[in-house]
């Protein structure tokens, strides 16, 4: 049983939050006090609560543990911290009101009831100077309780001049571009990619996902965002800024972008990336096509026309985009021409897309990513962009680890995958047309080149992974199964994935960061927020065509979050 209570003590118009749970003591609970409000120390300040309408002094340690009796099963307890006016006998060594690094004494003089004065010297004087800040979790839909955790939101767009500097210090190399409004000295936008993120990217596959998802924080904004796969705000003018930042860092060879057609997008990839490729989210398309055929439409004829709908994407050749297009117009009609026609089929059909996109059709990376930073959407700026850098670096040293401990030449479940397939192809027959050139008698049967890395399934060349019909015939005509890794692409390779994460991000140390709590010494100011009416939505607005989900949501025992899958179908980015 979680026995956790939070405890907000109220001091003047302020509230600080502090966690019991455990052997907590209140003298745990009276240095939290002091420590978030720099002009009370022990001795200055009383504490209590109010029980049956009277007011309950927490003078010791009896009366603390009085307090939780009292209360077995109330998770919030609001206790009032007031400030003793004379504190006569004791004084205490002076702390600044400058915060982190304000003048701190390292000396405690106690006054004794003969009159002496003790001087009692401070055990560790130098945690002064890197004060640990409790770790609290956030109060949903509070913007008080969220200001105690994180801080002042506006002061942490002035916080970013500090942050830029010290993020380029820890990790050289590094690209963090902060721009601010010259007339107004209001923030308007901030660029990050860390060096290992730079140069790791450079042995992924040539293929990003790209998307924006919206800010919870108290002045809203626009995350955009750049994935890419190992082994309102959102206007034309922030994805053109983001794409021309993104090109200096990126390398001269080709990249196929992938999006759900935001229109931003769609106007400046092409313009800022001419030699690179736009593919469009099969998986917006097929909401795209449900609100194309709205509700008088029956959900089971809908459901048919997206499986047509797919089977035009997946077609490998253009004759079978050619037969597929025919039975999707004889089921869907006119509509169905009418939207095809709006798609232009260069940007979602394996047929006649141009560029690489290793058999990614959806943008699933990009979705992901931003489910793994739900919680820091919620945060004031510099919090967040500090919390992205610490997720990423976790993430790396992670994969770094587990990839040292691999034996396999391809990477762990790539190689599983072609274990499959070549079980799958034990059966079939091969014959030789000439070198280079095979036949598999599978059903149907299909053509094999090997010079030219291509299968007449289209798998091979559209995956850049063996399929497996090619897998087959190295097999049986090379005869040994470890050979079958010059015929797969490198970036699935396990060397690639170590190169990958061989660089590692640096913490930026926020133990000297400056004193920014004063408004009026503010260099960045927040941006202008009209705050619309109503209580804010935390929910995710669904997509246009996507239906709403009747089955009761459940706890998932991986990610731990209420949805509507289990262990064995999640599919939440997690640490691990």
């Amino acid at each position: 049983m979680d026995t956790t209570k939070m405890l907000l003590c109220t001091y003047v118009s302020q509230v600080l939050v502090v966690r019991i749970f455990g052997g907590i003591r209140l003298e745990h609970v009276l240095r939290k006090i002091c420590d978030r409000w720099d002009n009370l120390c022990i001795g200055s300040f009383s504490l209590s609560y109010v029980l049956d309408g009277s007011d309950c002094k927490l003078d010791n340690e009896e009366s603390f543990d009085n307090m939780l009796y009292l209360y077995p099963t109330t998770d919030r307890i609001h206790a009032k911290v007031e400030e003793i006016k004379s504190c006569s006998g004791r004084t205490v060594g002076s702390i600044s009101s400058g915060g982190t690094l304000g003048s701190i004494s390292s000396r405690v003089e106690v006054g004794s009831s003969s009159g002496a004065v003790t001087v009692i010297e401070r055990e560790e004087p130098l945690e002064e100077f890197c004060r640990h800040a409790e770790t609290r979790f956030l109060t949903a839909g509070v913007e008080k309780a969220r200001g105690e955790i994180f801080g002042d939101y506006e002061s942490s767009f002035d916080k970013l001049r500090w942050y830029v500097e010290a993020a380029k210090i820890a990790n050289p190399g590094s690209l963090l571009k902060l721009e601010v409004d010259p007339v107004s000295k209001e923030f308007s936008r901030l660029f990050v990619s860390f060096n290992a993120c730079i140069t790791g990217f450079n042995h992924c596959r040539p293929f990003l996902c790209l998307d924006g998802t919206h800010l919870k924080g108290r002045f809203k904004g626009c995350l955009l965002a750049a994935t890419g796969k190992d082994a309102d705000q959102e206007n034309d003018c922030n994805w053109l800024w983001f794409l021309r930042i993104l090109k200096t860092i990126l390398s001269t060879r080709p990249i196929t972008f992938i999006s759900d057609r935001n229109h931003g997008l769609v106007s400046n990839i092409p313009a800022v990336f001419p030699d690179c490729h736009h593919a469009y989210c099969l998986y917006h398309l097929q909401f795209n096509l449900k609100d194309h055929f709205p509700g008088r439409f029956r959900q089971g004829y809908r459901n048919r026309l997206v499986k047509l709908f797919n089977a035009i994407a997946y077609a490998p050749s253009v004759s079978a985009y050619m037969i597929c297009e025919a039975e999707f117009y004889e089921h869907g009609g006119d509509k169905a021409k009418t939207f095809i026609a709006s798609v232009p089929k260069q940007h979602w059909t394996n047929a006649y897309f141009q560029g690489h996109r290793y058999g990614e059709m959806s943008s699933s990376a990009i979705e992901s990513f931003n489910n793994w930073i739900l919680a820091a959407r919620l945060m004031p700026i510099m919090n967040l962009v500090e919390e992205l850098r610490s997720k990423i670096m976790i993430q790396m040293s992670c994969r770094r680890e587990e990839a040292s401990r691999w034996v396999s030449q391809i990477y762990p479940d790539m190689d599983a995958k072609l274990a499959k397939r070549i079980d799958k192809g034990r059966s079939w027959r091969v014959y030789k047309s000439k070198t280079g050139l095979y036949e598999v008698k599978s059903v149907p049967a299909v053509l094999v080149n090997l010079e030219e890395g291509t299968c007449s399934c289209g798998a091979w060349q559209y995956n850049g992974f063996l399929c497996a019909h090619a897998a087959t015939v190295l097999v049986k005509t090379c005869g040994a199964e470890g050979s079958l890794a010059g015929y797969i692409d490198p970036f699935y390779h396990v060397e690639a994935y170590r190169l990958t994460y061989q660089d590692n991000i640096h913490p930026v140390l926020a133990m000297d960061i400056p004193d920014f709590t004063e408004g009026s010494t503010r260099v960045i100011k927040a941006p202008k927020n009209r705050r619309q009416a109503g209580r804010p939505c935390v929910k995710r607005i669904r997509s246009r065509g996507e239906e709403q989900s009747s089955a009761r949501p459940m706890k998932c025992a991986r990610c731990h979050k209420l949805s509507h899958h289990n262990r064995r179908t999640c599919k939440e980015a997690t640490d691990d």
